[in-house]
């Protein structure tokens, strides 16, 4: 996958980076894994970088990504 993340929960926040190819799908699954990550707290600011990706968007997939936010 074309995804990583970092969670910071002292600065609140948690940090995508999107590179390459990456799927919605993609997209969501890592998200859902963040949210059963240990460092996971309520009412992290999220940050997504998608400045070096290339994206197959499914509409779907992001709503349900907006929704777990």
């Amino acid at each position: 996958m074309s995804i990583i993340y970092k969670i910071e929960p002292e600065l609140g926040i948690i940090y995508y980076l999107f590179y390459s190819q990456c799927t919605s799908a993609g997209m969501l699954e890592t998200m859902r894994e963040t949210f059963r990550h240990p460092l996971r707290q309520a009412r992290l600011n999220v940050i997504v970088d998608l400045l070096q990706a290339e994206m197959e968007v499914d509409l779907e997939d992001v709503r349900k990504s907006i929704l777990l936010n």
